[in-house]
């Protein structure tokens, strides 16, 4: 399949009503966010560009917390929904476009791009990293928050969630180090890493014992490997 092909097909597929990307607050959100902004080390001063960026599920409390961003996302249909939630006192840019065809105006612009769950759905992996480092400033990082294709929680949930097809989801696959590191490797990334943290599954999370409990299980390292929520980690060099 073409790019082209798996762009539209991608449009096609986000027409329809996703329930679980609709923007709201939850323990699982913060706990995401909160996982990406220590990681990364991301200030309100940085210049940022989210990927994927949808209906706003976790651009919004990136925003409510005072951060601004620059938000890219190829279906029109989910951003009407961003748009209509939109704060005024919100810093916020919102584009309807593809970032492999990203403007020229954004060479060598951001400090950081970043995505939740974003990263499995590009369908030319190395086109979008070669974008994304033209996009960087030099010293810009890159940081995706992932599923774990180690963990069986992600296959379990696209059997019993109606509105997930494995047929869009099975980038996943991808999001390992044997893909990953090549890719970023070959285009003169550094410091690649992944990152693995978190215990259970969402709904679990979103309780007050969850989230406590999540915190501290996650912490056991012979626990690392199969650890359900990823970062993806990289440098464009000084």
């Amino acid at each position: 399949m073409d790019f082209e092909e798996h762009a539209g097909r991608q449009r096609e597929y986000y027409k329809k009503r996703h329930t679980y990307m609709n923007a709201r607050d939850s323990n699982y959100i913060n706990k995401l966010i909160n996982s990406l902004i220590h990681f990364g080390d991301i200030k309100k001063y940085h210049n940022i560009l989210e990927i994927g960026c949808g209906k706003g599920r976790f651009s919004f409390p990136l925003l409510n917390r005072g951060y601004s961003l620059t938000c890219i996302d190829i279906s029109e249909n989910l951003l009407k929904d961003f748009k209509n939630n939109l704060k005024t006192n919100m810093r916020v840019s919102i584009i309807n476009g593809d970032i492999n065809k990203a403007p020229k105006r954004f060479e060598n612009k951001f400090d950081f791009i970043i995505g939740f769950y974003i990263l499995h759905h590009l369908g030319d992996l190395k086109k979008s990293f070669e974008s994304m480092k033209i996009m960087l400033k030099n010293g810009g990082k890159i940081l995706f928050s992932e599923n774990n294709p180690y963990n069986p929680m992600y296959y379990i949930q696209m059997l019993i969630v109606n509105d997930i097809s494995w047929k869009e989801e099975k980038g996943i696959l991808n999001m390992r180090k044997k893909t990953i590191f090549p890719l970023l490797e070959s285009l003169g990334f550094k410091k690649i890493s992944i990152e693995r943290y978190g215990f259970f599954p969402p709904f679990i999370i979103n309780k007050s014992f969850g989230n406590g409990l999540d915190k501290r299980l996650e912490k056991i390292k012979m626990f690392n490997f199969f650890l359900p929520y990823q970062i993806i980690y990289a440098e464009k060099p000084d």
